[in-house]
């Protein structure tokens, strides 16, 4: 398997796709993307970029999964980001208002893609449901 990447440079903020990179230098600690405009490449140092891996999983619609998406069940019972633990060896969805997680590989296919955490950050809130009690007199 060919890894396949994006990459977020954080001080344009802009994202690259997997088809955007055209190479990475480790040596020289450099990325090489196409720009928005397409007809020039640019060179960014590497800490000023977030790569992202592709997880190899796919979600409900069939769109790839990288570290850093946010991902929900198609149900909206959960919704969380996507990293690796390498702890476990395994990518995991972190649950976003829990301390826990699920492994990717068990409910990829019945999750959706709906952003991720750099373009997104307004779906890392938590949803505070509103609870209204009602007294009998």
């Amino acid at each position: 398997m060919i890894p396949r990447f994006r990459a977020w440079n954080k001080s344009t903020k802009v994202m690259y796709d997997d088809g955007d990179i055209v190479d990475v230098d480790i040596e020289k600690k450099e990325i090489l993307v196409k720009t928005t405009s397409y007809k020039r490449l640019s060179y960014s140092f590497l800490g000023d970029v977030e790569l992202m891996a592709s997880t190899g999983f796919r979600d409900n619609d069939g769109k790839e999964i990288f570290r850093g998406d946010i991902v929900m069940s198609r149900c909206g019972l959960f919704k969380g980001i996507v990293s690796l633990r390498q702890d476990l060896g395994a990518y995991v969805i972190k649950l976003i208002g829990y301390r826990d997680f699920v492994r990717l590989s068990t409910v990829a296919n019945t999750t959706e893609v709906i952003g991720n955490i750099y373009e997104n950050p307004e779906l890392l809130e938590v949803n505070q449901c509103l609870v209204i009690t009602q007294t009998l007199d």
